[in-house]
């Protein structure tokens, strides 16, 4: 029971994880199609234009363009980009004039934008970022996670059987042992009065289904209060058994100082058993 739990804990959180994998598997550039790819791949990637001349170029927000107008505007900016950069190499072997370098000083930073901003620009016209899932990862992970949870409610349908089976074996118990003592009380009382006669019917009668339904329903002492404590109630339980049948016997063969000697010890060693199997039984409840 307690490896299907550990097994369905590790199916559930393992799917949970593999899910939360594939739902980010992919990003939203990756949705571009190859033709766009191929269009941005035009620009330098240390590409920079300012925003001023990029608007100027383009006839609408990026993200609006058809995928022929997206490409062709990328030719333009390749082109731009490599015109100025010539522009640029060739102003800088030429010292600048004074007029030139005051405007320099006095103008303000321009915006530029780069070739992962355009690229940004252009995912932004994906509404449906459903396909950013591996939707074949996310269904199996989802898979795997259904079966743990499966394994773990059968987890704890079958703990709540067994506990259910336990309490239930654990009155019989006590229900046999509390007759058990009763009539074995009694008999080690009467037992000098009675002729053997009486006392094979009375250990028959009396007795012997008691201590056969103690002895069936054992294991549940086992679970309940654990190893040590069932052997040290069932070495009690038995020696109690054992006296009473050898007093049953000498009952039958008409060994009458026997048979008192044997129902006393019989009862010592119940009374003990009964004892062991009373303290366990609050010690448990008292959790």
């Amino acid at each position: 029971m307690n490896n299907q739990r550990l097994l369905g804990q590790i199916l559930l959180w393992g799917g949970f994880l593999s899910a939360a994998l594939a739902s980010v598997s992919k990003k939203e550039i990756d949705l571009l199609s190859d033709s766009e790819w191929n269009a941005v791949a035009m620009l330098d990637d240390n590409f920079e234009i300012p925003q001023t001349v990029l608007d100027s170029i383009t006839s609408g927000p990026i993200a609006n363009l058809s995928e022929a107008d997206f490409g062709g505007l990328m030719r333009l900016l390749s082109d731009w980009y490599d015109t100025e950069r010539n522009r640029t190499s060739t102003e800088a072997t030429e010292p600048p004039t004074d007029h030139e370098a005051e405007s320099s000083q006095k103008s303000r930073p321009v915006k530029m934008v780069s070739k992962n901003a355009i690229l940004e620009m252009r995912v932004a016209r994906l509404q449906n970022k459903w396909p950013t899932i591996s939707w074949l990862w996310y269904g199996l992970s989802a898979l795997v996670a259904i079966v743990g949870i499966v394994l773990l409610r059968s987890s704890l349908r079958s703990a709540l059987r067994e506990t259910g089976r336990v309490q239930d074996e654990l009155g019989t118990l006590k229900k046999a042992l509390d007759h058990l003592l009763s009539n074995v009380s009694a008999l080690n009382k009467q037992v000098s009065k009675m002729i053997p006669e009486e006392v094979v019917e009375y250990i028959d009668v009396q007795c012997v289904p008691h201590y056969s339904d103690f002895a069936d329903s054992r294991n549940a002492m086992m679970q309940k209060f654990g190893m040590q404590a069932f052997a040290d109630i069932m070495t009690e339980f038995a020696s109690s058994e054992r006296y009473l049948n050898r007093a049953w016997s000498a009952a039958a063969d008409g060994y009458v100082d026997e048979v008192s000697s044997s129902v006393q010890r019989a009862n010592e060693f119940l009374q003990r058993a009964g004892t062991l199997f009373d303290n366990h039984l609050k010690a448990d409840l008292a959790k």
